[in-house]
């Protein structure tokens, strides 16, 4: 392996074209005089150890306590100039850019992120020119049998979890719900969108205060028994669908039941209630 040895510190050369002597070179805001608008200088690409402004020129190398020195800069643009001795222009450039490599402030998540092995495809998401382009890139959200979640059909099974259920679908279906059947079923949040079956001891409906069901739930009760089963309303507001009547229901042998909270307090009943 060889290497090709190069200075690293930008040579000044004064009007003559001797490298600058003791002369002060200033750097400022991009489009601006740099003596009246000084940007900071740092001597490391961290941008952590200040440099004092104007930056003294010994042999034509910008130096810091008699040493040459780097200067960075946090912007890519900047306006300079370049003064000698006796305070005499040397030279000004209002819009410079840097004609090196940028450096980007050290970052401890940049770091752990260039030592990442990457892929063609990885970087292709990363610089996806807008949203548009990284859909197609990203193309199909495929997990297990649902391959394309923008068009599940009746026929594809989905999996229960804590962000998609058939439930939280909509009457895709009505799953069963988890209350034990064969004693009074209180109904619980779990139940909504749900079909709560029982064999006997019925249903009771509790308060808002006791159990806040968002207004709009539906909850269908299945009487799974040869006789009939009792609704029960505590402090709330059930009324029988196309009456004024109000009360407990009973909901007939192997007959359902539909429940739908019409207010923060209010609810109907319908389908094989009595």
């Amino acid at each position: 392996m060889t290497t090709r040895i190069a200075n690293p510190f930008p040579i000044f050369l004064d009007r003559r074209g001797f490298p600058l002597d003791g002369g002060k070179v200033y750097i400022g805001t991009d489009g601006d005089d740099p003596e009246a608008s000084p940007v900071d200088l740092f001597s490391d690409e961290t941008l952590t150890t200040p440099l004092p402004q104007p930056v003294t020129v010994i042999g034509g190398l910008m130096t810091y306590d008699g040493n040459p020195v780097q200067v960075f800069i946090a912007t890519e643009g900047y306006s300079i100039r370049a003064r000698d001795a006796d305070g005499a222009q040397v030279f000004y450039e209002s819009e410079a850019v840097l004609n090196v490599t940028s450096w980007q402030p050290l970052d401890s998540d940049l770091t752990a992120i260039a030592a990442l092995t990457t892929t063609a495809y990885g970087r292709s998401l990363l610089t996806s020119a807008s949203a548009a382009a990284l859909l197609s890139s990203l193309g199909a959200a495929a997990s297990g049998a649902n391959v394309d979640i923008t068009s599940l059909k009746e026929d594809v099974a989905l999996s229960g979890g804590t962000a998609i259920t058939p439930s939280t679908l909509g009457f895709r279906g009505l799953p069963l719900s988890g209350q034990t059947q064969g004693s009074l079923i209180t109904l619980a949040l779990s139940d909504a969108s749900k079909r709560v079956a029982n064999t006997t001891g019925g249903w009771t409906v509790p308060a808002n205060a006791s159990v806040a069901f968002p207004v709009g739930t539906v909850i269908v009760l299945h009487n799974n028994s040869t006789v009939a089963q009792n609704v029960a309303i505590t402090t709330d507001t059930m009324t029988l669908e196309g009456t004024t009547t109000t009360g407990t229901r009973s909901v007939m042998a192997n007959g359902t039941a539909r429940l739908l909270k019409t207010g923060s307090t209010s609810w109907l009943i319908g389908g094989s209630v009595t």
